[in-house]
């Protein structure tokens, strides 16, 4: 049996960053924010930006 799932309400992700840069500051962009709360990261976000620290 094949299930089929609409998902035509869905948002399809871009190739976009989840950072900006602003000067010496980096932005979190709509989908760098987490699923549960909006003021937080997920947590791919958070182990990319400990990855660019520790570069």
């Amino acid at each position: 049996m094949i299930a089929y799932v609409d998902v035509s309400g869905l948002r399809i992700m871009e190739n976009t960053p989840f950072l900006t840069r602003d000067r010496n500051t980096l932005v979190p962009n709509e989908v760098a924010k987490g699923a549960w709360d909006p003021k937080s990261l997920h947590g791919p976000v958070v182990i990319g930006l400990l990855d660019f620290v520790i570069e």
